[in-house]
This record gives C-alpha cells, structure tokens and sequence, in this order.
C-alpha cells in the first residue's frame, strides 16, 4: 500500500524519504502493528521529538491524543519509524 495523505485520517505506511506533515489540528497519531519488540518510532515537532515510541508488544499499537490542537511542522524522517503504519487523524 501507499500513503494516504487526502483524507481526515493520514495513512503513513512507506518511509523511503523523510516526510513533512506540516502544521494540522491533530486528533491522534498512532502507530499501528509494529512488527519486533525493540523496534522505534519517532515524530517530531520542528526538531524536537512529540513521540518517541519503543515496541513492547510485537503487534500492539500505540496512540497519543491531541483532542484537535494545533501541531506546527510536524515530520517523520526516514529513518524514524522501523516498522508498522502511521495513522493520524486530522480535525
């Protein structure tokens, strides 16, 4: 699959280069089936992180709530998600 980015809900499962979400009002990001224990996943704001996530549980997702706030340059580079799927909903 690839990524979906002209919904309400943005669907991130390629990382073959670093992408830039830009500024949303965000209701939730969440990681979604990471595949191995120990595999990580970071957003960040600008340059600083806004997630920084360690799978625990093989197959277990992560989400954090916004509750529609405003999040300014939001990225995820290449490198930043090892395994599984970003999905962010977007107010």
């Amino acid at each position: 699959m690839s990524n979906i980015t002209t919904e309400a809900v943005l669907y991130y499962d390629t990382f073959t280069s670093d992408i830039n979400i830009g500024t949303k009002r965000i209701l939730s990001i969440e990681w979604a089936s990471p595949s191995t224990v120990g595999h990580t996943c970071t957003l960040k704001q600008g340059t600083a992180p806004i997630i920084e996530w360690t799978c625990a549980v093989q197959h277990e997702g992560y989400i954090k709530y916004f509750h529609g706030n405003v999040i300014d340059d939001l990225s995820i580079a290449t490198s930043a998600v090892q395994s599984g799927k970003i999905i962010v909903h977007v107010k």
